[in-house]
């Protein structure tokens, strides 16, 4: 039963996070600013993209809406971002909107954040 529970808790965040990403790439696409950065400014280390920062902000705003499961949707978000494209996350759900079942490599990330469930 807690497990029946806990799916459909992670399912109601990855079809949210799925639903507002698709919105926000879809208006991003209409409406978008990239300032020109000279090469000699270029920094060396890792700087996340626009769109990959549009998605965690998204994934966000579905995932912790009420600002109380802020640590659950970071550990998930990294998970998910380290283990797989945001097109992969966009498959994962969509898959789950057309199956009803969750991915087992989306769960076993998802599982694993649990601990930080308030």
């Amino acid at each position: 039963m807690k497990k029946n529970i806990i799916i459909a808790v992670l399912a109601t965040i990855v079809v949210g996070f799925i639903s507002l990403l698709i919105v926000g790439l879809v208006l991003e696409e209409n409406y978008s600013y990239e300032p020109s950065v000279p090469p000699s400014l270029v920094q060396e280390e890792f700087v996340p993209s626009t769109k990959d920062q549009e998605a965690k902000r998204l994934y966000m705003s579905g995932c912790d809406e009420n600002g109380d499961q802020t640590q659950y949707c970071l550990c998930t978000w990294e998970g998910l971002g380290a283990n797989f494209t945001i097109s992969q996350i966009m498959e994962m759900g969509l898959e789950y909107e057309a199956t009803g079942t969750m991915p087992d490599k989306a769960i076993d990330i998802m599982a694993d954040c649990l601990k930080y469930i308030n």
